[in-house]
């Protein structure tokens, strides 16, 4: 039937629902489905990606500190013994007698 033979104009026509036979619902589910865990995996390997190039950044940056921070360290304790010996050679006749007070309990 025309509505414009008896003075009907249609301007929009909106679809609520539409109810499928079971076998078209299931293969929409099924599409669906796929869908989102298509997505879904693709956004666990890009996570995944830039996890490995955080952990990669921070296992770098690691090792350059640990690369400044060894050489320090070695002559910070390189002092320090240098330090210890020049004491104990400026004090070893007082040193030995603190020792052997030491093993007799004395002091």
């Amino acid at each position: 039937m025309d509505a414009r033979k008896i003075g009907v104009e249609v301007l929009d026509v909106r679809i609520k629902r539409v109810d499928f036979p079971m076998e078209i619902s299931e293969s929409v589910y099924r599409r669906m489905d796929a869908e989102r865990k298509r997505v879904a995996n693709e956004l666990r390997a890009t996570g995944n990606a830039d996890s490995e190039k955080i952990r990669a950044d921070a296992d770098k940056q690691r090792e350059v500190t640990l690369g400044r921070s060894v050489p320090r360290c070695a002559e910070a304790q390189g002092e320090g013994d240098a330090k210890a010996a020049s004491l104990y050679a400026s004090h070893s006749a007082k040193f030995r007698v603190f020792c052997l007070l030491s093993q007799y309990g004395g002091v």
